[in-house]
This record gives structure tokens, sequence and C-alpha cells, in this order.
């Protein structure tokens, strides 16, 4: 395949907007293991322990009526998209 000088410009852009909103993710969101993010959910008012799943202990914040999932694995890091994911529907502040 062959591309031409705008098809390549238009890529770089696009790799290089990519690489910025990565970045900004991961300045956003602060790392943390999943115990501290379980002990933010708990002091919180609005989220509690709904029940087991199969795989992941299951949340609900009762203001929203949103459930949403933590890890069994206390001692791991919480990756960047999933902790924003988490704090979307918990509506907890870090």
């Amino acid at each position: 395949m062959r591309y031409e000088k705008g098809d390549l410009q238009i890529k770089v852009l696009t790799l290089k907007i990519m690489s910025l909103s990565l970045q900004r993710i991961n300045q956003t969101t602060k790392t943390m293991k999943y115990s501290e993010l379980e002990r933010k959910i708990r002091e919180s008012t609005n989220c509690r322990f709904f029940r087991n799943g199969k795989r992941h202990p299951i949340w609900k914040n009762s203001d929203t009526g949103e459930l949403f999932e933590l890890s069994y694995h206390r001692s791991e890091e919480v990756k960047p998209g999933t902790l924003k994911s988490i704090i979307k529907k918990s509506g907890v502040k870090l």
C-alpha cells in the first residue's frame, strides 16, 4: 500500500493526539492499589458493597443505582482506565 504525503501527515497527527490524550489521562488519575481505592469508597457515604460476583466484588452507588466492580487482588495497582471508570461510576472524589 502506498501512502500520499497528506495521508502520512494525518496519521502522524492522529498518533500525536492519541499520545497526548493518554498522557493527560495518566496525569489526571492518581495511581493507587485496589486496597486504597476500596478504603476511599468505603469512606464515601453513597457507595456500599452490594454482593460477591463470580470474579469481582460488586459495589453499588446508592445515589445513582449504578453497579461497578472492584478486584479481589487488593495489592495490585489499578490501571488508569479502570480507575477512571470506577471514579465515574462511584462518584468518589480522589
